[in-house]
């Protein structure tokens, strides 16, 4: 058995650089026109539901539907264990304009909420899938640029332009 170092690896090259996907969603900027900065898979939803956030400040709830389409933005039909909205494909969980644009999300390991680190200083939690504020925090200085939850889902680590490693007691 021969093992490559990951440099290795790495010079290979890649084998395949188109997605495999058969769905597409925001297609054309149809939700948002802004850069997607995080797309992260609800915990515990089978791989039916994920977010997404956009620089813009837009965070959306999609459902990924059971089913195929000719039309990759035509989604044929809904998962049967929804607990979110079966008629929907993506809900709105945060508005751009209700402050500062996001440079980065993180799901919560229960995936009942999602930390924003925002362009504005602020670290807003939502409530999944009612977008509520729940809790945050405003950094000294600066923005927020990463964030992350620890396992148990107790903590969150902060890092913004303030130079600052911040850990948030959830």
């Amino acid at each position: 058995m021969k093992v490559l170092s990951l440099a290795a690896q790495l010079s290979a090259g890649p084998t395949n650089s188109r997605p495999i996907s058969s769905l597409v969603f925001n297609a054309e900027g149809s939700l948002t026109p802004s850069r997607c900065v995080s797309a992260s898979w609800l915990p515990g939803s089978k791989g039916s539901f994920f977010t997404s956030a956009h620089t813009d400040g837009n965070v959306f709830l999609h459902q990924k539907v059971i089913g195929n389409s000719s039309d990759t933005r035509l989604l044929e039909r809904t998962s049967n264990d929804s607990t979110f909205h079966p008629e929907a494909t993506a809900q709105q969980l945060h508005r751009a304009g209700s402050g500062g644009g996001i440079n980065a999300a993180a799901v919560s390991p229960n995936g009942k909420y999602i930390a924003l680190a925002c362009r504005d200083g602020t670290l807003r939690i939502l409530q999944i899938p009612s977008g509520t504020i729940v809790a945050g925090f405003t950094s000294y200085y600066g923005g927020l640029l990463c964030c992350s939850w620890s396992a148990d889902g107790a903590l969150i680590a902060v890092g913004g332009e303030d130079d600052l490693v911040a850990i948030y007691n959830f």
